[in-house]
């Protein structure tokens, strides 16, 4: 972190968490004596207050979720790109700056402003989310479009047809199998019915945490990654892993944010959006790597950066666009192999694979728990796997 960074945390008494974005603020309050400095990110809940605040650094992106008030900046650093829920309100400021980017909920509000980044003004900006409401009210279209297509497809009962608007294929990246509904929000899933029958998902319980470990303890079958594992071996990790039954987000939510936010919904989506960025994000880059190591050493201990780090400097192979997505081809193709195990044993059983789970009739689930068991103790996953 910078000098000036680390006096502004010290200043307000926050964590580095808290200034990076990975610790939620209910609402947040800076008064005029204060000059933002660059990389700030807050992630706040409620209101953010700027008013009368001087100066902001470069890279100012807060997410807020309710209304961000900005008035009488001096100097607005260049990146500034706030993701508000609400309102965002802009008033007597000097200037917009290059990288203007906002996503606003509701309502944008403008007005005094003297300048606009590299010429633009502001009939370019209005326009520009203008263009950003017509976007969504198309994406909207698009997806009542489809979703009149699919109606149309059930009522004519064409097989062909069927088939065409269904059909199921493997990516190369992981193997995982892919159809209609594989990016379809969990909620719309429960109302698919199979045979007119309602639907229940049977998933594996925190899928990704899981098969990290599994990979710690049985490896992979490519020998380079053989020296890696011999040299990080994780056994934190594993042991946590294990002491929380997988279930990595409530340890993490204990460690980051205390133990009475152990069982918090909230929070454990949050810190499972921490894993994630720590584990599938590049390590290596120059932005945020002292920030990640920090981080991971406090969870993980010694063993878990280095490993992610040397693991995205090495060629596994596979055509992969980017060498630091190495790990999540490892982690998928394991999830893809044990979901395969359970597949071959289905029979007549019609299901909708989804990536770690699978959708199945309820009058199918008791068979199909069976079934995710067997290959469980088959692969011998116990104390590894679970699912629910």
């Amino acid at each position: 972190m910078t000098r000036e960074q680390e006096e502004f945390i010290a200043v307000h008494g926050l964590t580095e968490e808290e200034f990076f974005g990975f610790d939620k603020f209910d609402k947040l309050h800076l008064d005029g004596s204060t000059n933002i400095p660059d990389g700030f990110t807050p992630n706040v809940d409620g209101d953010l207050d700027l008013r009368l605040i001087k100066k902001i650094g470069n890279g100012f992106a807060p997410r807020v979720g309710r209304t961000l008030y900005l008035n009488s900046a001096e100097s607005l650093g260049d990146g500034f790109a706030p993701q508000v829920g609400w309102s965002l309100m802009l008033d007597s400021l000097e200037r917009l700056p290059r990288g203007f980017a906002p996503y606003v909920g509701e309502s944008l509000y403008i007005q005094s402003i003297r300048k606009f980044g590299l010429g633009e003004d502001k009939d370019a900006i209005l326009d520009k989310l203008k263009d950003m409401d017509t976007y969504e009210r198309k994406y909207k279209e698009n997806i009542q479009g489809l979703y009149d297509v699919l109606v149309c497809i059930i009522k004519k009962n064409i097989e062909e047809e069927k088939r065409c608007f269904y059909r199921i294929s493997k990516d190369r990246f992981g193997k995982r199998l892919y159809h209609l509904f594989s990016n379809v929000p969990r909620e719309f899933r429960r109302q698919i019915k199979i045979d007119g029958e309602k639907v229940v998902e049977i998933d594996i319980t925190a899928s990704q945490p899981s098969f990290l470990c599994l990979l710690f303890e049985k490896g992979f079958a490519i020998e380079s990654f053989k020296l890696i594992l011999e040299k990080y071996k994780n056994e934190k990790f594993v042991k946590i892993a294990k002491e929380y039954k997988m279930d990595i987000y409530k340890y993490m939510a204990v460690q980051l944010k205390g133990a009475e936010y152990k069982n918090d919904p909230v929070v454990r989506v949050n810190m499972k959006k921490v894993f994630f960025q720590l584990i599938f994000s590049d390590p290596n880059s120059r932005y945020g790597y002292k920030k990640k190591k920090a981080l991971c050493d406090k969870l993980f201990g010694p063993d878990f950066f280095p490993f992610l780090c040397k693991l995205s400097e090495l060629d596994l192979g596979k055509d992969l666009s980017e060498n630091y997505k190495n790990l999540s081809f490892l982690l998928q193709t394991l999830e893809s192999k044990y979901l395969n195990c359970v597949m071959d044993e289905m029979g007549d059983m019609p299901f909708l694979p989804m990536h770690d789970s699978l959708v199945v009739k309820k009058s199918d689930a008791k068979k199909v728990k069976k079934l995710f068991k067997k290959a469980i103790v088959d692969n011998k996953l116990e104390g590894i796997l679970s699912f629910s």
